[in-house]
């Protein structure tokens, strides 16, 4: 084999030499792409469960939203009147004392 057989034997062994390591590289690059995707895949899957709850949450929240003021409105009216039954419990105290006080300046 003469010495230039040899240099061209020697360039295409080098050439796909050259090839196979693009080639792993490449599919290496893609492998750990590959195992990126699947750790976020694995992830999603692990939160999918407390996702879901999230969801009935907002669910739950978005059914509740229209009756949501009713409700403070119901709440509130609760309240007023509770204050105008201490209210009104304390006027009728006061006449009570005062109705008395009267009476005794009366009898006097």
């Amino acid at each position: 084999m003469t010495m230039l057989a040899r240099y061209d034997a020697a360039c295409r062994a080098l050439a796909e030499a050259e090839a196979r390591r693009d080639a792993i590289r490449v599919g290496r690059e893609k492998t750990h792409e590959l195992e990126q995707r699947r750790l976020r895949l694995n992830h999603l899957q692990a939160d999918e469960p407390q996702n879901r709850s999230y969801e009935h949450q907002l669910a739950a929240a978005r059914r509740a939203a229209p009756v949501l003021p009713l409700i403070r409105a119901a709440s509130a009216a609760e309240e007023n009147a509770a204050r105008a039954k201490q209210e009104h419990d304390s006027l009728l105290h006061q006449y009570a004392r005062f109705a008395r006080s009267t009476r005794r300046r009366k009898a006097s």
